[in-house]
């Protein structure tokens, strides 16, 4: 009978521990990151896939960003 009406969070600048980062086991290191983007830079793929590769790209690129950030 009644909507709940939610409001979304929406964090564009959150700062997240460096403890917490170090300490996530699957997080990739700076290296791991490195190694998976000259793979993706090296390798070809199909035209249905690249919608896909570009998103996975963007993500590793954004934590790359920001594991660069915090070892400086």
């Amino acid at each position: 009978m009644f909507k709940k009406l939610v409001m979304p969070f929406i964090g564009k600048n959150v700062n997240v521990p460096e403890k917490i980062l170090e300490n996530d086991p699957n997080r990739l290191s700076l290296e791991e990151l490195q190694f998976i983007l000259l793979l993706i830079r090296d390798s070809s793929f199909k035209g249905e896939n690249v919608q896909t590769v570009y998103n996975t790209v963007l993500k590793l690129q954004n934590q790359y960003t920001t594991l660069q950030h915090i070892k400086k």
